[in-house]
């Protein structure tokens, strides 16, 4: 469970920084 939760915050982080780069991207 604690494990679980750790991969899910990590995908989470992840996903957070493509959205962020893509957001970026498009921006500039």
């Amino acid at each position: 469970s604690k494990l679980r939760d750790q991969i899910v915050c990590f995908c989470n982080n992840i996903m957070r920084l493509l959205y962020g780069e893509m957001h970026f991207i498009e921006a500039t």
